[in-house]
């Protein structure tokens, strides 16, 4: 559930990259959006007692030691759910504004927002 979190705006950012100009904004929002209502089902599901929750942590590459470790607390729930809130107006107002070029505009804000929630849910930086 965490991986869907963090990856979700990535991808809708990629897939503006493929729809026309004018519909890169609402593939944006609509990313966002997924994003937030994901966060709000780990909140809905997560223990105020139970400590770390909806760990993932897989070997990447064994070799050189690096692991894919997830992980939910009661201190990063509200972060994430923070971001993924916040991200929303961002990307409204930015459509209200305009910008040049919207397709790569919107694929590096949401690039930002899954950097964001990465750190806020990564247990082994």
């Amino acid at each position: 559930m965490l991986s869907s979190i963090i990856w979700t705006p990535l991808v809708f950012g990629l897939i503006g990259l493929l729809v026309p100009k004018r519909f890169a904004a609402w593939v944006a929002a609509l990313g966002a959006v997924i994003t937030l209502g994901l966060a709000i089902g780990v909140l809905a599901g997560f223990d105020p007692d139970g400590g770390m929750q909806y760990i993932t942590d897989v070997s990447w590459i064994p070799g050189l030691g690096v692991d894919y470790s997830l992980g939910i607390d009661g201190v990063s729930i509200f972060l994430v759910l923070l971001t993924t809130i916040a991200w929303i107006p961002a990307i409204c107002f930015s459509a209200i504004r305009g910008t040049d070029r919207p397709a790569l505009y919107y694929l590096m804000l949401l690039a930002g927002e899954t950097a964001t929630l990465g750190a806020f849910l990564a247990q082994d930086l």
